[in-house]
């Protein structure tokens, strides 16, 4: 009977993918390790979190020379933040980063992504970026995809599940991991370009990371920043720039500042996804906006 069968196709595909990638998942995982394996043979600039010294593969884990040893998971990604402190979020779970990528790859910040690659770029500083505080790895990617194919590519977040969900974007020559931004398990001078997009930052790590002449791109709210849902909310306009350059600029020369803004209308859908990806809790229904505001400060920042 064809009408019984295509009635039922859509569920037996789905049935069917389940099993499959289950039956394959040991070879997906394998896959993702290979990926990490191959990064830190040829590029290795881990070192432990807990005594500095340096990491190096040992099976299927990261071992320093003083016995401690960080497993590599299933999904090619380690954690390499001191256990002893380490606290998982309720908060910064799945479902928002799952919802932060899908409001993400909807091109709010395709033109954020160019400002940002023409600075990589035009310095010649593609070699070893580093995606600090990246999330599920969407805004990184995005920029990724404008530079140099070569690129060595890292990106850090405290959250598993946001690394987790990162490991989607494995290829060669990129590697995830979860990390303290005040305690960033590489070693001294050992990266070119550090993004900081929309993440907390530490700029003492950042100086000490970042190899000389290199480039410290941090992307950070402007007073305008969805401003429409802020006023939806009742919630003052953004109000830390001040507070930011003037934490910045007790460290690094400010190379230069660049201004984005931009106006996008968004549809049901999407705002539902930006308020699932906000840290916020809210104690009544917010009323939809039709219009959201993306109002941006990039900073170029030297370290010497």
């Amino acid at each position: 009977n064809y009408c019984g069968f295509f009635s039922f196709t859509k569920e037996f595909i789905e049935i069917s993918s389940v099993f499959l990638y289950n039956g394959f998942r040991e070879t997906i995982s394998m896959k993702k390790k290979e990926y990490f394996y191959n990064f830190v043979r040829d590029y290795n600039y881990f070192i432990c979190p807990i005594c500095h010294e340096k990491l190096t593969l040992s099976v299927s884990s990261l071992k320093c020379n003083n016995g401690h040893n960080f497993d590599i998971s299933s999904k090619g990604t380690v954690n390499l933040i001191n256990t002893c402190k380490y606290k998982r979020s309720e908060i910064y779970n799945k479902n928002l980063f799952l919802n932060r990528r899908a409001f993400i790859l909807n091109d709010f910040y395709s033109e954020v992504y160019d400002i940002i690659s023409e600075v990589i770029n035009g310095n010649k500083l593609n070699k070893v970026v580093l995606d600090a505080g990246c999330g599920e790895a969407s805004h990184g990617i995005g920029t990724l995809k404008r530079l140099h194919e070569n690129t060595l590519f890292l990106g850090f977040d405290y959250s598993k599940d946001a690394i987790d969900l990162a490991s989607d974007y494995y290829v060669n020559k990129r590697v995830f991991f979860e990390a303290s931004v005040d305690n960033i398990p590489l070693m001294t001078s050992s990266v070119d370009v550090i993004i900081d997009f929309l993440s907390p930052f530490n700029m003492s790590e950042f100086k000490r990371i970042l190899k000389s002449g290199g480039v410290i791109i941090k992307v950070s709210p402007a007073k305008e920043y969805l401003k429409e849902l802020r006023k939806n909310m009742k919630i003052d306009n953004y109000s830390k720039e001040d507070e930011i350059f003037n934490n910045i600029n007790d460290k690094f020369l400010v190379e230069k500042i660049i201004k984005y803004k931009k106006k996008f209308k968004i549809d049901f859908k999407l705002f539902d996804n930006l308020m699932k990806m906000t840290p916020m809790k809210f104690d009544k229904k917010i009323d939809k906006v039709d219009d959201i505001t993306i109002d941006l400060n990039i900073y170029v920042l030297r370290g010497d």
